[in-house]
């Protein structure tokens, strides 16, 4: 709590309440807009394909239906709604039962067909844009009470960065398979200015595995 001078006394000021975003608006600001913009992206993609190269009719059938799926849940979903509830939380369902369907449809088609490395390329990118929203939302909904801080401290991205680029290397030179042992990194960290415990190299080990270290929000496990 501050204070200033009024009137020639001096006036005690309540310290600000800090209010933490809620999880609608996270979602609004952050993970619909870049579905959105995975979306749109797709769209300029998949048709500057199709006007160079062309894309036949049961495969241009299989896009129709899945762009539509993406589209209905962009435009239904109530962005502006103040939080998030169960209807809300069905829609999301409903978009990840309909993309792995389309999914299922499109590898079903590239089992029989040609699918040229291009469009494969632009398509299996737009599945992954879906399922790393799907991912952040799940997330989201189940890592704090809405209105409440997130429980975890921010994340040092120049200490996690570096740490990265370490494990990248001795992947490089050892095999994909194996991580370089705690004390060596941890040293070649320490010369670098950060520490590295060993339950946070751990942490970040698992994470490297499941291909999740660079998330913003990291799942929480049991006992952490």
């Amino acid at each position: 709590m501050g204070s200033v001078f009024r009137m020639g006394g001096k006036e005690q000021i309540p310290t600000p309440k800090i209010i933490h975003k809620t999880k609608q608006v996270i979602l609004k600001n952050f993970d619909l807009p870049q579905l959105q913009y995975d979306y749109n992206r797709f769209l300029f993609l998949i048709n500057k394909y199709y006007l160079r190269y062309g894309i036949d009719q049961e495969l241009g059938n299989l896009i129709g239906e899945y762009c539509e799926i993406l589209l209905n849940f962009i435009d239904d979903y109530p962005w502006e709604n103040p939080s998030i509830d169960t209807s809300m939380k069905e829609m999301v369902e409903k978009l990840r039962i309909d993309s792995e369907d389309a999914k299922a449809g499109f590898l079903k088609y590239k089992a029989s067909n040609q699918v040229p490395w291009r469009a494969g390329t632009i398509i299996g990118f737009s599945f992954d844009g879906v399922l790393h929203f799907l991912r952040q939302y799940k997330l989201l909904i189940n890592s704090f009470n809405s209105g409440e801080k997130p429980p975890n401290n921010p994340t040092d991205w120049d200490r996690k960065n570096l740490c990265i680029e370490l494990i990248e290397e001795h992947k490089k030179l050892n095999g994909q398979a194996t991580f370089p042992r705690h004390k060596v990194i941890e040293r070649i960290m320490e010369i670098n200015g950060y520490s590295l415990p060993r339950r946070t190299y751990g942490d970040w080990v698992r994470q490297y595995k499941e291909g999740t270290i660079r998330h913003l929000i990291q799942e929480r496990k049991n006992g952490q």
